[in-house]
């Protein structure tokens, strides 16, 4: 009788926690860290009500976390990092709180069929989201929708001309997250 055998391709497995590396990348260098899912499943497939429901419980997790644990920690140095369908409560996040005294940067990662989040009107955040801000994305950069100069996201650093799934740009973004955060400079400037 023959053994029963499967061949996974990791990176498009259900069960594979992306943020593995980013998590070992933070413990290895010190810094404290929250893992924090927030029901990133993709909101457009859901009922409208469904929809606002899962909105709201997300700015109220992300908001409790904020005012709770990173808004009375004594390090200034504050980091969000968003992967995939996660980056959209980051924008809830600027609407419920003034986050910008605090942040030192926001890093989006986004992969195929994958959207980054945009904080717009909201007074003074839109500027600094763009300012320190960048996107790791893992797709074609060239949708001006989504990553034009006026999406209000940041900046861009295309990590592929070929489509790749999140896990692998959050696993090839990590050094240059790590080069970004040690040079003290805003995000949505180059390290030239």
């Amino acid at each position: 009788m023959g053994e029963a055998s499967v061949d996974v391709n990791l990176e498009k497995s259900f069960i594979m926690d992306a943020s593995g590396e980013m998590v070992g990348w933070a413990r290895q260098n010190g810094y404290g860290f929250i893992d924090l899912n927030v029901f990133a499943n993709n909101l457009k497939n859901l009922p409208r009500d469904a929809m606002k429901e899962t909105v709201s419980l997300q700015r109220k997790i992300i908001t409790y976390v904020w005012d709770n644990f990173v808004e009375i920690a004594e390090d200034a140095s504050v980091y969000l990092v968003a992967y995939g369908g996660a980056s959209f409560p980051i924008s809830e996040l600027f609407k419920a709180r003034d986050v910008t005294k605090k942040l030192k940067g926001v890093a989006q990662i986004i992969g195929k069929s994958q959207t980054p989040a945009q904080v717009t009107r909201v007074t003074g955040a839109d500027d600094w989201f763009v300012k320190n801000g960048v996107v790791y994305v893992g797709v074609d950069s060239k949708d001006e929708a989504l990553f034009g100069p006026r999406a209000g996201i940041g900046r861009i650093e295309q990590l592929s001309t070929t489509a790749l799934r999140g896990p692998v740009v959050m696993q090839r973004c990590i050094p240059r997250l790590d080069e970004l955060v040690k040079s003290g400079r805003p995000f949505g400037h180059n390290l030239a």
